[in-house]
């Protein structure tokens, strides 16, 4: 994903960011999710939106404050779920902005479930799933976000750059297939990733992001091939770049086309979580 960001500097928004739909989606009632890469863009508009919809969310990061910070984000986005005549756990009818907060202070207190693991060690990885299924019996799908644009190809081709693609791209992903798979197989769960049309097409300036995300995506593959038996799957979600509300606002006269809206991408996550016949099927959006 092209996960470049901007400031916000301008109440203008690009069109090509259309608003946000409001209420939940696809059918994760109860259903324990696994979000990888949970912190970042795409990951802060998929946390409150599987919580409205009804799902357990264990958000997985590698930095402690940002795992904060994606708490009373959530909460923010969930306590404009109010009501004309609020009642919360059989109290008295109370104001619709103190009835948002407490509900969503409520359900994230009850839905939202951050892990601090860094992927890029295998053995922690085993670890902590093995806690996550002790801690909830099952684990019905595995969301995998991690991965972010770095510049560079054929033309001043940087090797540091890629030797820190693969450890903080690549090992993640051959980890966490590892660690997830008899899970997955045992609660016919699912696995999406999001890859990139780059890795089917790349030019001579970004080489390095495609490779990383082919080499992501033959991850991915392999482990489709691996539920082949089962009722798990393995899909991979295709898209050119992730487009955040702050850089549309920021450039409200760029040409977005062909961008996905972090907040649409997070929607169609949840759709194919409902979706059968999925394994080792890549969808473009």
């Amino acid at each position: 994903m092209n996960e470049q960001n901007g400031n916000e500097s301008t109440k203008e928004i690009n069109p090509a960011y259309p608003p946000r739909k409001s209420g939940s989606v696809g059918d994760v009632d109860g259903k324990v999710i696994v979000i990888t890469g949970a912190t970042g863009m795409v990951g802060r508009e998929l946390t409150p939106l599987l919580i409205t919809s009804g799902a357990t969310v264990v958000a997985i990061g590698r930095n402690t404050d940002r795992l904060n910070k994606l708490g009373n984000a959530t909460k923010q986005k969930l306590s404009s779920l109010t009501a004309a005549h609020p009642s919360f756990n059989g109290k008295p009818t109370i104001t619709a902005t103190e009835f948002g907060d407490t509900y969503a202070a409520s359900r994230v207190a009850d839905q939202l479930h951050p892990m601090l693991l860094d992927l890029a060690n295998q053995n922690e990885a085993i670890g902590k799933f093995e806690e996550i299924i002790n801690k909830f019996g099952k684990i019905d799908a595995v969301i995998h976000l991690v991965g972010g644009w770095e510049s560079g190809g054929v033309i001043e081709f940087e090797p540091d750059k890629l030797m820190d693609s693969l450890k903080n791209q690549v090992l993640p992903v051959a980890n966490l297939t590892t660690a997830i798979i008899d899970h997955l197989v045992s609660s016919s769960g699912k696995f999406i990733a999001i890859g990139s049309n780059a890795s089917h097409e790349p030019s001579g300036d970004n080489t390095l992001y495609a490779s990383v995300k082919a080499a992501t995506d033959a991850w991915v593959s392999g482990l489709a091939t691996a539920f082949k038996g089962s009722s798990a799957s393995a899909t991979t979600i295709l898209i050119n770049a992730v487009l955040t509300e702050s850089l549309a606002t920021k450039h409200p006269e760029r040409d977005f086309t062909g961008w996905t809206p972090d907040h649409i991408l997070a929607r169609k996550i949840v759709e194919v979580l409902g979706m059968e016949y999925t394994n080792g099927v890549h969808l473009a959006i």
